[in-house]
């Protein structure tokens, strides 16, 4: 009879290690995905998204209104994401973006950890991984909350944790990893199609690889054409149909324009609330010991796998302040913020690092317990000094649901504007603000429009075949290019004046409500719209996308992109009339 031999110490070691790590990730991950359902909800931003999807399902194309090429999604590759679900899975879109937005989230925070913890392979005290970085994830309410809204926030969480855990697998996996480096760069070179401004990520990543393997001049080039090809084989699909270089979004927010004051105001709103700087410091303070342990290893390349997502971080926070920030609070920076946090998601066991994850986890606790932005108890939740809103609590406030996870609480808050919609059918435009009901103008290619700045909501009361026209310019080219005003809410500066609608939108000799704008106005704007630059720009949305049309949407795309509309008529048909 054999006696078997008792196991070796060091696989009991081994085993131990695996289930300790093991029960972290899933103990962050599932803490994440709780407090993430709690707060689940969808954005009338995210109901734009959604009515694109529905038009792109429906054969329309990937558009707003139908007849109209406007891209009013920022996310490519979540729009699309979205309509390839949809087509699988039978189930309401605006819900079916509140499930895929969480498990993405999910998703990353659990590929974050993993990532962490192959960069730690093999350092002192890596059999015992602790949180740190995933502390400040669980304890920042703003994480839980952009964890769903209908937005493409989700899908970036998980395309920034997932590229950098490719890069750390790719650089650990040697030849093996050679082989696969085309495939790793498709991958980090979405960034572009994840938001526009991850371009910067993609590129960083796309180096860092490189660098990395250490490889020529010539696999560079193949690792960055491998990168590449995506984006701009669907750039030039954006010139070509929408007549532009840019989503829309882009374009009616000026997201070219530098307003550093506003940008810190942004970053404060974020930072002094929570305290965020305790776990930055804390976090500072692992970054620092792991930057020193990869500077004395031998090989010192692993420096970039620490340095790559911090330069990312840096490049994007200085971009979000740059363009002045944003409306909903927090959001635009919680990229940069898990890009920071993405080498010390979780850190070996030391004395050290043990102190900084229990001063992590006070903060965590306090955090999410006690700390909000002081506008939170405001009714609805906004502060309008800054423009910036808790953009969650603000529409579960407005229409009357804890978790609106559908775009029925948001029509029925809005529930006389519904009405007039139905009552408008089969031929008419009613416009919100002015409570006017009008006739369409014969050229446009709807019965039925609706004049509203809440352009989601809008755009679930109206059948696909129907029209809403923004005044703020994202799913309207005429007020995205209307020149900017007096500064105000990020996001909401653009305005188009009621003369330019009434001369788009309304049919010519209509009487428009009392106090409209004056017959000389709509008559000067009207003129203009047949002039030019802008009867051109008309053209490049509405004409019908004939091969000819694509190649000259696609020529002019950099002077359209550029193209500014002065307020005044008169001074647009001086400007534009020969």
């Amino acid at each position: 009879m054999s006696v078997q031999a008792p196991p070796r110490p060091e696989a009991v070691r081994a085993t131990t290690s695996t289930r300790w790590n093991l029960v972290v990730l899933l103990a962050v991950t599932g803490a994440f995905a709780a407090l993430a359902w709690t707060r689940r909800w969808v954005s009338d931003d995210g109901l734009i998204v959604t009515r694109t999807v529905r038009q792109l399902l429906a054969g329309d194309g990937p558009v707003f209104n139908a007849g109209e090429r406007v891209e009013a999604n920022t996310s490519t590759l979540w729009t699309y994401l979205l309509a390839l679900v949809g087509a699988v899975v039978d189930v309401d879109l605006v819900r079916l973006s509140v499930w895929v937005g969480l498990v993405l989230s999910v998703v990353a925070v659990a590929v974050a950890v993993d990532a962490s913890r192959r960069l730690h392979a093999g350092a002192p005290g890596s059999e015992r991984l602790l949180p740190l970085g995933a502390l400040v994830v669980l304890g920042l309410p703003p994480f839980w909350d952009f964890a769903t809204s209908g937005l493409e926030t989700g899908l970036v969480f998980a395309w920034l944790s997932t590229a950098y855990w490719s890069l750390v697998v790719s650089s650990r996996a040697g030849a093996a990893g050679s082989r696969r480096g085309p495939l790793v760069a498709v991958l980090l070179g979405l960034g572009p199609l994840v938001r526009p401004e991850l371009a910067v990520a993609s590129a960083v990543l796309l180096l860092a690889l490189w660098w990395r393997r250490g490889a020529g001049l010539r696999a560079g080039v193949l690792l960055l054409a491998a990168g590449i090809a995506l984006p701009v084989a669907y750039q030039v699909f954006r010139m070509g149909y929408y007549g532009v270089l840019v989503p829309q979004t882009a374009i009616a927010k000026s997201a070219g324009a530098a307003l550093w004051d506003r940008g810190l105001v942004y970053l404060l709103d974020l930072v002094a609330p929570y305290a965020l700087v305790v776990p930055l410091v804390l976090v500072g303070a692992a970054t620092v010991l792991l930057l020193a342990r990869g500077a004395r290893s031998r090989d010192r390349a692993d420096l970039v796998l620490v340095a790559a997502p911090l330069v990312v971080a840096l490049v994007l926070a200085t971009y979000v302040l740059r363009v002045g920030g944003d409306f909903m609070h927090a959001r635009m920076l919680l990229p940069p913020l898990l890009l920071v946090l993405l080498p010390v998601f979780v850190v070996p066991l030391s004395r050290l690092r043990l102190a900084l994850v229990i001063g992590a986890a006070v903060w965590a606790l306090v955090s999410a317990v006690a700390l909000r932005p002081d506008y939170a108890s405001a009714d609805p939740p906004l502060d309008l000094g800054s423009g910036i809103a808790d953009e969650r609590a603000f529409w579960a406030s407005s229409v009357g649901e804890a978790n609106p996870t559908t775009a029925a609480p948001f029509v029925a808050s809005f529930h006389a504007l519904a009405t007039e919609v139905a009552e408008a059918r089969p031929q008419g435009l009613v416009w919100r603000n002015r409570s006017a009901q009008l006739p369409v103008a014969e050229q446009l290619p709807w019965d039925v429009a609706v004049v509203t700045s809440i352009a989601g909501t809008g755009g679930s009361m109206t059948q696909l075949d129907e029209a809403v026209l923004d005044p703020l310019g994202l799913t309207y080219p005429l007020a995205a290019h209307i020149e900017l005003g007096a500064r105000d809410r990020p996001g909401h500066e653009k305005v188009l004046p009621d003369s330019w609608i009434a001369a788009d939108a309304v049919q010519p000799g209509a009487a428009l409500f009392p106090d409209g704008p004056s017959p000389q106005e709509v008559a000067a704007a009207r003129e203009a719209l047949g002039c030019g630059d802008l009867a051109e720009m008309q053209d490049s949305v509405r004409a019908p996308l004939t091969p000819e049309r694509f190649v000259a949407n696609l020529l002019g795309a950099p002077h359209r992109t550029s193209l500014t509309i002065p307020r005044d008529p008169a001074q647009a048909v001086a400007e534009l009339c020969p």
